[in-house]
């Protein structure tokens, strides 16, 4: 089978695992803040905090973000990963949905024309399969965080708003097994993230300061990474920009020859593939596992489709673009770990599809 999953361990990876075994550090040590500055240097920006998961750096980010804005409301596309508006739920903030564009992002046109009673809110914008929104655009009267977790190595993702999270699940550009970060260039957004992320501690325990180790000045999670995953990040970080190249290199090639439009500037999560009708997707999706192609539907619209959401879903709500991508679409891989052979088959197996949408060829900005 032809994996979503990129993983590709190697040697060093052993060697600097077996070095922390070896070093008693599997847990809080130094090989975590080596893994946030690489990540920092990356990405060009100032602070990361990294946490067990994803889903915990968005947690942990909705938490921050909830004691600085005092933000009662998320703002957050229909069409996204369940983690992201369970997050804002876990901080007891209510979740207000709004449809997607076509191009699977954010409706910013419904977020400038927002009037909202219960003030202040956050914007959640989502980076679906790699595609990062075009800030400049998105004149929000609200703070703008950025769910980048599919984004790793698209151009600005996780720094277009005020702070930004990824997840290093085996899927995406850099797999560890388990692990997220947030990142921010806002030093005081920074220090309440590294507190929550510990439990809510007074201030990351240090050997100078023994006695903060128990006092907690605020509420939070356990949201740590451990030293063994911090170093198999590591040894991810040290092959990123070889990663991230050749993600771009095979989703130009899948595009050019599928008649997908192109978007420059992304380093992909999947190629999301859209049909005429549910039927020839769900279709589409058997023939491609029997041709030993894994696939995905593309996340559903949550407000629509999941019973949690159902039942807080406004009457007078709907989502049609959101609905619409959800029910008809699905992504097959696209990542750096693909053969040559492995590409070819997945593009002759995706032309022969049928009831598939070709978009227009061409290409878009990020």
């Amino acid at each position: 089978m032809i994996s979503l999953s990129a993983l590709q361990l190697n040697e060093e990876t052993v060697d600097i695992v077996s070095k922390v075994v070896r070093e008693n550090a599997i847990g809080q040590s130094v090989y975590i803040e080596q893994f946030e500055a690489a990540i920092s240097a990356y990405t060009g920006v100032k602070y990361c905090i990294a946490t067990a998961s994803g889903s915990m750096a968005d947690t942990i980010l909705l938490a921050a973000c909830k004691e600085m804005y005092n933000c009662k409301q998320v703002i957050i596309p229909a069409l996204t990963f369940i983690a992201q508006p369970n997050a804002a739920r876990i901080n007891g903030m209510d979740v207000l949905f709004v449809d997607v564009q076509d191009d699977m992002l954010i409706d910013t046109t419904v977020i400038e024309e927002m009037e909202l009673d219960d003030y202040p809110a956050i914007v959640f914008a989502t980076d679906l399969m790699g595609r990062t929104l075009n800030f400049e655009e998105l004149c929000s009267p609200f703070p703008v965080i950025e769910d980048a977790c599919e984004a790793f190595g698209s151009t600005n993702a996780g720094h277009n708003g005020i702070a930004g999270t990824f997840s290093f699940f085996p899927s995406h550009t850099i797999g560890i097994g388990e692990g997220g970060c947030i990142v921010t260039d806002n030093y005081q957004l920074f220090k309440f993230c590294q507190s929550i992320r510990n439990h809510g501690r007074a201030n990351e325990w240090t050997n100078e300061a023994p006695y903060n180790k128990f006092h907690f000045t605020r509420f939070g999670f356990n949201g740590k990474m451990s030293g063994i995953h911090a170093a198999i990040g590591l040894s991810q970080m040290s092959r990123i920009n070889e990663f991230v190249a050749r993600r771009k290199s095979i989703y130009a090639t899948m595009c050019k020859e599928l008649n997908e439009v192109f978007y420059t500037g992304i380093s992909p999560h999947g190629l999301p593939l859209h049909f005429d009708r549910m039927d020839n997707r769900d279709v589409a999706m058997r023939k491609l596992t029997e041709a030993g192609i894994e696939c995905r539907k593309l996340f559903s619209c949550i407000p629509q489709r999941e019973p949690y959401y159902q039942m807080r879903k406004r009457a007078e709500e709907s989502f049609p673009v959101a609905s619409q991508i959800a029910d008809t679409s699905l992504y097959v891989p696209c990542h750096q770990a693909l053969t040559e052979e492995e590409i070819a088959h997945i593009i002759y197996t995706c032309k022969r599809l049928q009831g598939r949408i070709q978009s227009k060829e061409g290409q878009r900005d990020i």
